[in-house]
């Protein structure tokens, strides 16, 4: 069930959950983020060669029940050079880690709505 320690991780939703906090304030005032496939998979390809935006998507609909390591580490590298924490390739399987490091990226997101908020005329 749920609570067994044995039952594989969540990494769809722990790599949704990602895209949806690590956000940074562009050159236009307004926050961004890599919440979208095409974007996200170019990031990825950047960093461990060509990453098809497809292999994103099934990783996203949990479709790929047991994603490569280099693309999640990837993903790590790509989203950890934005955001306000390093995200560790634990994040994906750690609980513990997981809810660190997801505490500092709400603290941050909730930090830099306000901030744009308060820039907005």
């Amino acid at each position: 069930g749920p609570d067994d320690p044995q039952a594989p991780p969540d990494i769809a939703a722990a790599l949704n959950r990602l895209l949806t906090t690590v956000k940074w304030v562009g050159p236009d005032g307004t926050l961004q983020d890599l919440d979208n496939n095409v974007h996200l998979a170019r990031a990825v390809s950047e960093v461990r060669g060509p990453t098809p935006h497809v292999q994103i998507q099934r990783i996203r609909q949990g479709t790929q029940p047991d994603p490569r390591v280099s693309i999640l580490w990837a993903v790590a590298e790509v989203l950890s050079a934005r955001a306000c924490v390093r995200i560790p390739l634990d994040y994906f399987v750690d609980p513990a880690t997981r809810a660190r490091v997801q505490r500092e990226l709400d603290l941050e997101l909730d930090r830099l709505t306000m901030l744009v908020r308060g820039q907005r005329p």
